[in-house]
């Protein structure tokens, strides 16, 4: 049996331990953090805009001060054209920084094959790799057609943290939210309760009756909610310190949830009642105070509606 030393806390307290390194200040720091959303709000393009301000030292998502790092891109779902596309509209044609990298011929290995060896390979043999970008977690691993549980999902994302860890680097991953709205925010995100236990930081992007919001939350970073707005000429996103207000009822949300941020979705009061499993006549009191909130407008035609376009 291994024999186990003790050490006092107050020798803890008289250690001399480095300040915890921030790569994007308050929003991420080193270890592991995880972006979650629906398909299609936008997850890979919030990931990108951090790729580049994080390359360039500037500030990241019109908010967040970055410290400039090489950057390591892995996009699992793309192809080189859509990713020189994105670039080319993010950056007005302009080059990109040469600290932003991406694997050649966008080929990297799944993750729970050789990929966290891959990982660790490129981080030792490209110095100054502070921030690695994986897109997305569905796509990187292999589950063929095992079913994983809570533990599987735990190693798998604490040997994702431990890389981060040991190399004093940020690894942030991006994953899906489920369609059923949860208890909490942060119970969206599709998987075991493994791939929520272990990361250090979580981030949701959510349609809420107030617009898209972050969520943050982690170990490290403070708890906060920001309106956050996509701006369609730019390619960027934009995080505003604009005051966040919940006071809206389950109901509300789940009808906002079912246009799956489609703005151009419209639903007629009939297919939102069969949708949420309540009368026309219930849905249509809801609708009325949504219409007055501002949450809600009317569609292209006659009892149809519709999500308002995000400013």
């Amino acid at each position: 049996m291994s024999k186990i030393e003790l050490i006092k806390a107050k020798d803890i307290q008289a250690m001399e331990i480095e300040p915890l390194t921030w790569i994007v200040k308050d929003l991420i720091p080193e270890g592991l953090s995880l972006l979650a959303g629906r398909p299609k709000i936008g997850k890979s393009w919030f990931a990108l805009n951090i790729a580049v301000a994080v390359a360039e030292g500037s500030i990241a998502l019109n908010k967040f001060e970055t410290s400039q790092s090489k950057v390591l891109y892995i996009p699992y779902e793309d192809n080189t054209r859509r990713i020189k596309s994105r670039l080319n509209n993010m950056l007005n044609g302009n080059e990109a920084h040469e600290n932003l990298f991406f694997p050649k011929d966008l080929y990297f290995p799944k993750l729970n094959q050789e990929g966290l060896d891959c990982i660790r390979q490129c981080v030792e043999n490209e110095d100054g790799i502070k921030l690695i970008i994986i897109d997305t977690f569905g796509s990187a691993v292999n589950k063929g057609n095992n079913n994983y549980c809570f533990q599987d999902d735990y190693n798998f994302m604490m040997g994702l943290q431990q890389i981060a860890l040991k190399y004093h680097i940020a690894i942030l991953l991006i994953h899906h939210t489920r369609k059923m709205i949860a208890e909490s925010v942060y119970d969206d995100i599709i998987g075991t309760t493994g791939i929520t236990a272990s990361p250090d930081t979580l981030m949701i992007i959510k349609k809420h009756l107030e617009g898209c919001i972050l969520h943050i939350t982690g170990r490290d970073v403070e708890e906060a909610d920001y309106k956050s707005v996509f701006d369609a000429e730019t390619f960027f996103w934009n995080v505003t310190d604009d005051k966040v207000l919940f006071g809206s009822t389950v109901e509300r949300q789940a009808i906002i949830d079912l246009f799956e941020s489609d703005y151009d979705k419209e639903l007629s009061v009939k297919e939102i009642a069969e949708k949420t499993g309540k009368s026309r006549e219930a849905i249509s009191q809801i609708i009325r105070k949504m219409l007055i909130a501002g949450e809600i407008m009317k569609g292209s035609k006659t009892g149809y509606y519709r999500l308002p376009r995000l400013n």
